[in-house]
């Protein structure tokens, strides 16, 4: 069987996981890409665990438990030591199936705090959400993207509960 060079895997790997695509297509890349062989394992490791995407409220648990106790199979020590971003994306169209990812973003929305959070991810700054939907005005279909940045430290000077968010609309034309 050949095989593609490391140099080839880590730039398809890299771009397919910044990629934008819905939950459960990023779900099985996430199952199938370690699978391949220990080259595509090997690549995919780093990659996903300095950016983490939430796809349903398991891997949130599974991400803890490597988090807190520091082993994996797939991901070794990566995370939660090159663990920068972590990300919940959002399809809102009427035909997408995300109701896995929706459990995600209710849960952590209804956490009591946050402190947990911050003790297994210490180098995140921020847990981004990502909303996507196609909005009809006039007749014709504008593809509308809200992304916001839920901090995890408080408001220097603010009160208890307060949180600092940063909110970017995104409308393309």
């Amino acid at each position: 069987m050949t095989t593609f060079p490391p140099e080839l895997v880590e730039i398809i790997v890299y771009e397919v996981w910044h990629s934008e695509m819905p939950s459960y297509i990023r779900t099985s890349f996430m199952t199938t890409c370690p699978r391949i062989n220990r080259t595509w394992k090997a690549v995919y490791a780093p990659i996903a665990s300095q950016d983490i995407y939430l796809t349903n409220l398991a891997y949130i648990y599974y991400l803890s438990d490597i988090s807190q106790f520091r082993k994996s199979i797939i991901y070794h020590d990566f995370i939660p030591r090159l663990t920068r971003t972590i990300t919940c994306s959002i399809d809102l169209q009427k035909a997408a199936m995300e109701t896995a990812v929706k459990r995600v973003y209710h849960t952590l929305l209804c956490l009591p705090n946050v402190v947990g959070f911050k003790t297994l991810f210490p180098l995140v700054p921020h847990i981004s959400f990502v909303f996507r939907w196609t909005g009809v005005v006039r007749n014709s279909d504008i593809p509308i993207c809200v992304r916001y940045h839920w901090y995890l430290s408080r408001v220097p000077g603010g009160t208890f509960g307060e949180t600092r968010l940063d909110v970017y609309i995104i409308v393309k034309d």
